[in-house]
């Protein structure tokens, strides 16, 4: 519906605003909300795609969360299901097309200290 169309439109473009404003702050991280598309165009900005298996992501959500398997597994599943479709949805992309990154670490062969270095080290290619 036309009320649909436009209120999704006042949604982007009120996190779009939020995520650019955020980038502009300086030298911090902002975690999805499609914030690599909305800042693809932004100097500096360095776009990070964290990926791994089920199961690695299952046993992270597991820990953070404090959650049974069965409950990580569900929250995992609805919400990759989520992302794909906001990613679809929003900007009209896959979201695990590895083109809108700039760096795309495989979580389940790289430790979260290392790639940390990884991202630095781009982010300072990019202030070159």
């Amino acid at each position: 519906s036309e009320s649909q169309r436009l209120s999704d439109k006042q949604f982007l473009e009120a996190i779009s605003g939020v995520i650019r404003d955020l980038a502009a702050s300086g030298n911090v991280v902002i975690i999805g909300r499609g914030a690599n598309l909305i800042l693809k165009d932004t100097p500096h900005a360095v776009h990070v795609a964290l990926a791994a298996s089920q199961e690695k992501c299952v046993e992270t959500i597991a820990q953070r969360e404090r959650f049974s398997r069965a409950e990580a597994e569900k929250y995992f599943i609805e919400a990759e299901r989520a992302r794909q479709a906001f990613f679809r949805k929003f900007f009209k992309v896959q979201a695990d097309n590895q083109a809108l990154y700039h760096v795309c670490l495989n979580m389940d062969r790289v430790k979260a200290d290392t790639a940390a270095e990884i991202v630095v080290h781009a982010a300072r290619d990019l202030e070159a």
